[in-house]
């Protein structure tokens, strides 16, 4: 057996050498630019698509489209970084009121499918740099329309731009202000945008950090969403986490979902399956609260001054009710597993009356009614 063993050594080196050879070869670098400019009229659109690079978008006031591309390849000899570079072509054209932007890469090249196949395994060897990158700079009109999708590479949105249709994967997004009616498909990816007018988003493993929106229709799954202030929101989630600052209307369901509502003003229609959803402050003047739940549990705290006609249904070993809902009229509806309904009016008596109807079948009610007192 020890005459065997003694070989090692010999085949560790022969194994290894070419590797280490190979390591050490020095990378190439060259780098291409593109530049185009149009004159436009107004109510241009822009539609750009790209893969493996970075896109900055400014805007003023002038009436063209500037757009500059630095397309720079790394490999490890001069013929291997030519025929890289010679298989990215970008294409810029302006036609009938679109100025259409498009990174081309050549489909029939053996090479290049192995080279974007490879990105994550040769990073290592190139310091952390992808084999390829093409970064584009582009400069708008403000209010024009834009059309955009990325792949494996940021984006970064200055200025206003109307009514715009993102596509996103392996890459974040920052922008100001979205006016009209705003599209995106986010995965994998962070969105931070300040303002969305009115908004259709999908998200998938994402982050979004919104400041102020009026409507939005979010599908999401397995993300975090935290959202300051919005007035009108539609949810379909799924294994997400979603925190609301400050909400005026909200319709949806959810999955494995955890909601945290910091302050409510109007209503909610909501039905969730596991996770919760808590609600810090419900204000006085809102109009209907209505969340059901499938093994979730439920938080609710109604601010001073609320006056309410509620109804809640709930196993009596899983309900928290503050002291002033205890006179609540209370029938059992099922002995066996302890389910009862509660109801009846709770709060400060005035001309208006707020709606509660909240039930879960095994999760956990917590309903809080602020103290009464000091309120007029």
């Amino acid at each position: 057996m020890l005459r065997y063993l003694r070989y090692w050594p010999l085949w560790l080196a022969i194994v290894l050498t070419p590797s280490l050879l190979a390591w050490a070869q020095p990378v190439q670098q060259l780098t291409k630019t593109v530049s185009s400019s149009y004159a436009v009229t107004k109510n241009t659109t822009v539609d750009l698509s790209n893969k493996y690079g970075q896109i900055l978008i400014s805007t003023w006031k002038e009436d063209s489209v500037v757009v500059n591309v630095t397309i720079t390849a790394y490999e490890k000899s001069n013929e291997a970084i030519g025929k890289l570079m010679d298989r990215v072509m970008v294409d810029v054209h302006y036609f009938g009121g679109f100025v259409t932007v498009k990174t081309i890469l050549d489909k029939n090249s053996s090479l290049l499918k192995e080279r974007w196949n490879s990105l994550m395994d040769d990073s290592k060897t190139l310091t952390n740099k992808n084999k390829i990158s093409i970064d584009y700079k582009v400069t708008i009109p403000e209010g024009s329309t834009l059309v955009l999708e990325n792949k494996f590479g940021d984006v970064y949105i200055s200025g206003r731009v109307s009514s715009p249709n993102i596509s996103m994967a392996h890459g974040d997004l920052k922008a100001h202000v979205f006016d009209g009616l705003t599209r995106m498909d986010m995965s994998f990816g962070k969105i931070n945008v300040k303002q969305i007018d009115q908004g259709f988003l999908n998200l998938r493993s994402a982050d979004l950090v919104l400041q102020t929106t009026g409507d939005l229709d979010l599908t999401s799954s397995s993300s975090v969403v935290n959202i300051n202030e919005v007035n009108n929101m539609k949810l379909d989630s799924r294994n997400d986490k979603v925190i609301i600052n400050h909400i005026q209307m909200l319709r949806g369901t959810s999955s494995f979902t955890d909601m945290k509502i910091e302050r409510l003003d109007g209503f909610v229609n909501y039905h969730l399956k596991y996770g919760e959803v808590v609600i810090s402050n419900v204000q006085s003047a809102f109009s209907n609260l209505d969340i059901q739940s499938d093994s979730g549990d439920i938080n609710v705290t109604f601010d001073p001054g609320a006056y309410v006609s509620m109804n809640i249904t709930g196993s009596q070993d899983n309900l928290y009710l503050s002291k002033n809902l205890l006179q609540l009229d209370r029938t059992v509806i099922d002995e066996k597993d302890k389910i009862v309904t509660l109801i009846g009016s709770a709060g400060l008596k005035k001309d208006v009356q707020s709606s509660v109807n909240l039930s879960s079948n095994s999760g956990d009610i917590f309903v809080y009614l602020s103290d009464q007192k000091g309120v007029k």
